[in-house]
């Protein structure tokens, strides 16, 4: 591999990890408002709905006190299924929980063109009691 990709490379995957959080949901929103990203957003969404619909239910149980009444959730879906540095606000037990049990969910593979960084997604949720 030429040693200039190879750190271009590395380069991006440690700038995705170095962004600020609200750079990194701001990036995700603008893929999603794409044509190529509605289209996987929806495709995930139908794979993964129930897997995040049990870890809400799993992590904000009902009849308990939520620790947050809101949460946003960045991340990047890599091109083997995989959650990538996922982040998390307000970081709370609860939210907490609810990323390590989603990081499980099958998700599909992101469109090739978004490479080995894979594709960017944003998840903001409204805890109601």
């Amino acid at each position: 591999m030429n040693p200039f990709l190879l750190t271009a490379t590395l380069s991006a995957t440690n700038l995705v990890a170095v962004l600020p959080f609200d750079e990194r949901v701001d990036r995700a929103k603008h893929v999603e408002e794409s044509v190529v990203g509605k289209a996987y957003v929806q495709s995930m969404w139908s794979r993964i709905g129930a897997d995040s619909a049990t870890a809400m239910h799993t992590c904000f149980k009902q009849g308990s006190r939520p620790d947050t009444s809101a949460f946003v959730l960045v991340a990047n879906i890599l091109p083997d299924h995989t959650l990538a540095q996922p982040e998390v606000r307000p970081d709370t037990p609860m939210t907490a929980c609810y990323v390590e049990r989603f990081a499980h969910a099958p998700f599909p593979a992101p469109p090739e063109i978004f490479g080995d960084l894979g594709i960017p997604i944003v998840i903001e949720m409204n805890i109601r009691p």
